[in-house]
């Protein structure tokens, strides 16, 4: 995807972090580049509706830090926006599964083929989205591993091959040992990489309850505590648990999680499932958390309204589907967030 962007805003090289937001900034206020921009970014949310300016912004800024996209000044009266090169040298990620593709012999989960393991870590490396839970109830964990993989993919890929060859890893200091019913279940519905990753961690944190079925609902729940103590052990810092499991929360908490977002940080919301799906609750009173989701863009809900973009289930679902959301809809069935700055 490449576009052409007017007028001038300086030479400048590829820029990430801080300086890319500035010139992106930069070109949204000025009426003649903002066109381009909010072309762009639609086009890398398809079937969202409306969206408001903030979410797009807020989008292309995404992209840009993820690197997907680059930005830089193609000369010195244009600004351009390019996919990012790919490196000189293979990530160690890759490496890491090359070998791991030589190895013989099965492993510890003694229903998932090392084939099966070495095609989703490649998938998975290659597009971090795709991690789908399926029916589960594995929504914490594969919210950690989505966010994971965009920002240090090399660990992501140690922690499932340590625990397909040895039964066991370290995902940073958090140490994971799935049970054996864990380990010899044979996935259904869900990809055997993202069992392997998703399943071991919540089967072994679970102290009195094993998780080895995709139907174990309860088995499965993630506490926010488990996802900000994850984050921590794998460096994030900063990490913030704005959360409740009673009541749900209010527009200032959602529209400082958008805050944090906006700075760079990892955001994972914690809802009602049936806000995703576009339902609206029946009452404050029945309406319980029961699901994890990644902030990818909004423009908060300052003006009442909310329209913004998560993921979740393998893909970037837009809040509302068309047109935008009430406020208190939404905050009827949001229970705050978990967030913290990339390590």
């Amino acid at each position: 995807m490449e576009i052409m962007l007017r007028p001038a805003l300086g030479p400048i090289g590829a820029m990430p972090g801080a300086e890319s937001d500035d010139l992106l900034d930069r070109a949204w206020r000025d009426p003649w580049t903002r066109a381009d921009c909010r072309r762009v970014a639609l086009g890398m949310m398809p079937g969202c509706g409306f969206v408001d300016d903030a979410t797009l912004l807020d989008c292309l800024k995404f992209e840009v830090r993820r690197g997907r996209l680059t930005v830089s000044a193609a000369s010195a009266s244009s600004t351009q926006f390019a996919p990012p090169q790919p490196p000189s040298k293979p990530r160690q990620s890759v490496l890491l599964i090359d070998a791991f593709e030589k190895g013989k012999g099965g492993g510890a989960f003694i229903n998932i083929t090392r084939a099966e393991v070495v095609a989703g870590l490649r998938e998975r490396v290659k597009k971090p989205e795709g991690i789908d839970q399926g029916s589960t109830s594995l929504c914490g964990p594969s919210s950690l591993c989505y966010n994971l993989l965009l920002d240090d993919p090399d660990t992501y890929v140690r922690y499932v091959i340590d625990l397909y060859e040895t039964g066991a890893a370290m995902l940073g200091k958090t140490k994971v040992k799935p049970g054996e019913s864990c380990r010899s279940f044979k996935p259904k519905g869900i990809a055997p990489v993202d069992w392997i990753a998703t399943a071991s961690l919540r089967d072994s944190e679970n102290l009195m309850f094993n998780y080895d079925d995709p139907s174990d609902a309860f088995g499965g729940i993630t506490l926010p505590n488990n996802l900000a103590g994850w984050m921590e052990g794998l460096g994030y810092t900063s990490v913030t648990n704005e959360t409740n499991v009673w009541f749900s929360k209010d527009p200032e908490d959602f529209d400082q999680a958008v805050r944090l977002l906006r700075q760079g940080q990892r955001v994972c919301i914690f809802v009602n499932s049936r806000i995703v799906d576009g339902q609206e609750k029946v009452s404050h009173f029945y309406s319980v958390p029961d699901h994890w989701i990644v902030l990818h863009a909004s423009g908060g809900l300052a003006h009442g309204t909310l329209a913004a973009t998560f993921w979740t289930w393998a893909q970037m679902i837009p809040v509302p589907k068309t047109g935008a959301m009430n406020a208190d809809t939404f905050c009827g069935n949001f229970f705050g967030y978990v967030a913290g700055s990339p390590p």
